[in-house]
C-alpha cells in the first residue's frame, strides 16, 4: 500500500457510502453532498483525507483503472464486499442476515459467512419497471447457479395493505426455507424496508405460540447496515 489511509466507495445501485480508515485504523463514515466516478471528485476527496488509494465496488466500478497518474483503485465484487462486511458486523452466529437494497439477499453468518442469493421478489418489486438482474443491481458477475438470481417485478398497481401482506407472506416463506435448510434459529433484517413492512415481515416469521420451542428470535439489526459493504472492503486493511 502506498498509504496506511485509505477511502472506501459503495457505488451501490440505490445509494453511494463512503469510509475512510486513518492512520490510527479507525473507519469513519461520510456522506459528500454528491459524487461521480470522475477524476475532479476523487481529487477533492484525495486532498481532504490526504490519500490516493481508493477501494470501490459497485455498478460502473469495473470499468475505472486499476492504476492512473494519481491515484491507485483496488476493486472489490460488491457481494464480497457485504459478505464480509455482514461477517466483521454480525453479532453472533449462526445467523441468517436479511438484507432488502432492490433485492432481498440472504447470508449465512457462522466460522464463515457465505451468501445464499436473493428471493425472486422483495417490496422494491411493486416499483420496477423491468426485472432487476444481480448482475446489474451489484455490478458483479457470479459465474455459478446464483448468476440466475434476479430481483422481479410486480404489475404497476397502487400498492394497497392486502398486496404488501401477501408479499410480506411470501417473501416469510422463502426466508423460513433457508431458516430450516441451515437449521438457524437466530436472524436480523436489515436494509431498505420500512418499520411498517418490517414489523409485517417479523410477524409471519414468529410462531402465534408464545414461548413456543420453535420461536424465532429477531435480533437487533446490524451496526450502520448502511455501510455493510464499507466495512467489508476496509476490514482486510485493519491489522
Amino acid at each position: 500500500m502506498l498509504s496506511k489511509r485509505v477511502i472506501a466507495i459503495d457505488y451501490g445501485y440505490l445509494r453511494s457510502s463512503f469510509g475512510f480508515i486513518n492512520d490510527n485504523q479507525v473507519i469513519t463514515t461520510f456522506e459528500p453532498k454528491k459524487f461521480n466516478l470522475t477524476e475532479d471528485d476523487f481529487a477533492q476527496l484525495a486532498e481532504r483525507y490526504k490519500t490516493n488509494h481508493f477501494v470501490l465496488t459497485g455498478p460502473n466500478t469495473e470499468f475505472l483503472p486499476v492504476k492512473s497518474s494519481k491515484y491507485t483503485f483496488a476493486k472489490v465484487g460488491r457481494i464480497d464486499a457485504l459478505t464480509q462486511g455482514v461477517h466483521f458486523l454480525s453479532p453472533q452466529a449462526p445467523m441468517l442476515v436479511i438484507l432488502f437494497e432492490v433485492g432481498c439477499h440472504l447470508f449465512y453468518h457462522d466460522k464463515e459467512t457465505l451468501y445464499l442469493g436473493c428471493l425472486p421478489y422483495s417490496f422494491s418489486s411493486f416499483g420496477l419497471a423491468k426485472d432487476i438482474s444481480l448482475k446489474e443491481e451489484m455490478g458483479q458477475e457470479l459465474n455459478s447457479a446464483l448468476a440466475i438470481c434476479a430481483t422481479h417485478a410486480l404489475p404497476h398497481t397502487r400498492v394497497m395493505d392486502r398486496y404488501e401482506t401477501l408479499l410480506s407472506y411470501t417473501i416469510a416463506l422463502g426466508i423460513k426455507e433457508f431458516l430450516a435448510r441451515y437449521q438457524v434459529n437466530n436472524h436480523t433484517i436489515i436494509g431498505n424496508i420500512t418499520k411498517n413492512q418490517k414489523a409485517l415481515l417479523t410477524s409471519f416469521l414468529l410462531p402465534p405460540i408464545p414461548n413456543s420451542e420453535f420461536r424465532i428470535p429477531n435480533f437487533p439489526s446490524l451496526p450502520s447496515p448502511e455501510h455493510i459493504a464499507i466495512f467489508g472492503m476496509l476490514s482486510p486493511y485493519l491489522a
